[in-house]
């Protein structure tokens, strides 16, 4: 039996440590009125003391009215209530009664915001070039997400104070304040070996500048961007600074020394270069294409796709058909410190190979294509990196078997996952498995494993068609056990919610949450991770 499930990244803050193994309980079903059923889930709500859940749909909303219909459930997902509310708004608010207790909800209703500020891009030639644009974002009820529309109108090259023009390396655009930070090198006889650092505000005033002098060529080649919250709209974050991870550029007059692994360094500024920090590191390969980052307390983990360097520069990589190892590294900013940078190749993943036992096929990675799906750190600070190989037919991607790489605190590999994927449909091969890893265990000894496999894409809902499998991981001896599917109460499919795909009943368990494709039945499917 084909089923699904998608897991939003939150997932993990839902979480406690009681949990170990996975058992269902129950599978229940329950009709929807027509009017559920043409809204949405918007809030769900759980009594601490009895158990009882609420299940909160919109059935209608402006920006001063909004029509509800609730239904109530005891512990076990019998059906208590069901009931239509409508109310005011008030300051983007409204209070309920639900369970015992009466609950304020916030909800979004966005008037379309209008905002000026800096698009930066390149020219043929590779120089700076900075546009004026007006970036406009419509509020969706439904999605509850604003979508975003650019327009860009007059243009200006910056220049050094010599008058030369800058070569573009890297940049990021700040859409709430208009700003945008930009890192450039002067197109004369000191270019790659003097980064310059520039601020400029949404009238393409330069506001900040920092020249930074290298011995040799040096070149930006990955960013990532720090972003705070926005204390007047949550949902436009605002940018306080980036990291820049620098490598020897095979450009420029002065070239890099032999072995280019030498010379990496990050670089960590905020936005007014008031706090700019520079740390050197010797990289295992200087081909190293890194995909993500990810912070976790004081912590920063860079990972990506490596290959075989041969004296090659970082810039000579030009879309490589296959990489031969996995490189990770952990920078700690409390000590200012690289803690580990490793590489594990092909053939060292090959020997550590695990699968399920039911599985007859041992999948691995080859060294070509792979999305990411998961990048995450355990209860015990080992790294954990799971995704898909793809390979491109007609320019389109498709995706091929589950990967999950389980690193120690080290960075040394402890066990690769190969999973074989149940769906093999257009879907499926077109759009990729959701997965995450959820760190959970009441021995602190198991982590699980939830690939969501997609059965379909619902177009009315605008929702992937997607059901749960759970394994176990043992955090000990890295074994991997059979999975757990779910999503099928009396012949009938059911998919799993995309705002709400499941909820914490318990310390010790997890509920999933769905309906069926046409939204007539909702599901409950209770697992005991045990």
């Amino acid at each position: 039996m084909k089923r699904i499930f998608a897991v939003l990244s939150f997932v993990c803050l839902l979480f406690g440590a009681n949990v170990y193994a996975q058992t269902v309980e129950l599978e229940k079903m329950h009709e929807l009125s027509k009017r559920a059923k043409r809204g949405y889930l918007y809030h769900v709500n759980q009594d601490a003391e009895t158990g009882n859940i609420d299940l909160v749909f919109i059935t209608s909303q402006n920006s001063r009215r909004i029509k509800m219909e609730i239904y109530s459930f005891d512990k076990e997902y019998n059906l208590l209530d069901q009931r239509q509310e409508e109310q005011e708004i008030e300051n983007n608010r409204i209070k309920l009664r639900l369970g015992k207790s009466d609950v304020e909800i916030k909800v979004k209703y966005k008037e379309p915001i209008v905002r000026e500020g800096i698009s930066v891009e390149r020219n043929f030639t590779g120089t700076l070039v900075l546009k004026r644009k007006r970036v406009t974002y419509t509020w969706s009820t439904f999605f509850q997400e604003y979508t975003k529309s650019v327009k860009t109108l007059e243009k200006v090259k910056p220049k050094t104070d010599e008058g030369d023009k800058y070569l573009l390396l890297n940049y990021y655009e700040d859409d709430y304040t208009g700003d945008a930070v930009v890192i450039a090198t002067p197109k004369s006889e000191m270019g790659y070996q003097r980064i310059t650092l520039m601020k400029f505000n949404k009238d393409l005033d330069m506001v900040a500048k920092k020249d930074i002098d290298f011995p040799y060529a040096m070149g930006a080649f990955y960013k990532s961007v720090i972003n705070r919250q926005n204390p007047e709209d949550e949902d436009i974050p605002i940018a306080e600074g980036a990291f820049f991870m620098l490598a020897p550029s095979r450009w420029g007059k002065n070239k890099a020394p032999k072995d280019k692994t030498n010379e990496f360094e990050i670089l960590r500024f905020d936005n007014d270069f008031k706090n700019v920090v520079r740390v050197p590191y010797k990289a295992a390969t200087s081909l190293w294409r890194i995909d993500e980052d990810f912070t976790h307390n004081t912590s920063h983990y860079f990972y990506g796709l490596s290959a075989d360097t041969k004296g090659k520069y970082y810039d000579q990589i030009i879309n490589p058909n296959k990489f031969k190892s996995v490189q990770v590294m952990k920078y700690n900013e409390a000590t200012n410190q690289v803690e580990f940078i490793t590489n594990t190749n092909l053939d060292e993943m090959k020997a550590k190979i695990k699968t399920p036992p039911a599985q007859k096929r041992k999948p691995v990675f080859k060294g070509g294509q792979f999305d990411r799906k998961i990048a995450m750190v355990n209860d015990r600070e080992e790294f954990i990196l799971s995704g898909q190989n793809y390979k491109v037919s007609k320019n389109k991607k498709v995706y091929q078997d589950v990967i999950t790489l389980y690193f120690d605190n080290k960075g040394v590999l402890k066990a690769m996952y190969g999973i074989d994927p149940v769906e093999n449909n257009k879907w499926s091969k077109a759009m990729g498995a959701p997965q995450y890893i959820l760190d959970v265990s009441e021995s602190n000894q198991n982590m699980y494993l939830i690939l969501t496999e997609i059965d379909g894409f619902d177009v009315g809902d605008d929702r992937l068609e997607i059901y749960p499998r759970i394994a176990k991981i043992n955090k000990g001896d890295a074994s991997i056990s059979n999975f757990t599917t779910l999503g099928v109460v009396n012949k009938k499919k059911f998919y799993l919610d995309k705002n709400f795909p499941f909820f914490k009943p318990a310390p010790n368990k997890i509920t999933f949450f769905g309906s069926t494709s046409n939204g007539k039945y909702i599901y409950f499917g209770r697992v005991k991770l045990d």
